[in-house]
């Protein structure tokens, strides 16, 4: 599964772009919670542009760093949208 993980075009400086990532976190935990370990199941995290998130490098990277941290799925990865 490829998550795009903004639900909509919140914009809006610092505050919205922090909603985005709870948002995102939110979503992952759920999801997480219905696979279970599914070893058929191989999660990618889409980079998005910009006021979207995750946008950067550094906010994928946080956001892999807590997938591993908690330990949410055992199979996870990054689609790299070039276009």
């Amino acid at each position: 599964y490829v998550l795009h993980l903004t639900p909509f075009d919140e914009f809006g400086g610092y505050e919205a772009r922090d909603r985005q990532r709870t948002h995102a976190m939110e979503s992952i935990r759920a999801i997480s919670q219905k696979v279970e370990g599914d070893p058929g199941v191989r999660i990618l995290i889409e980079n998005l542009e910009y006021p979207k998130w995750p946008s950067t490098t550094e906010e994928t990277i946080w956001l892999m760093q807590q997938i591993n941290d908690e330990k949410l799925f055992t199979d996870v990865g990054v689609c790299l949208d070039f276009a």
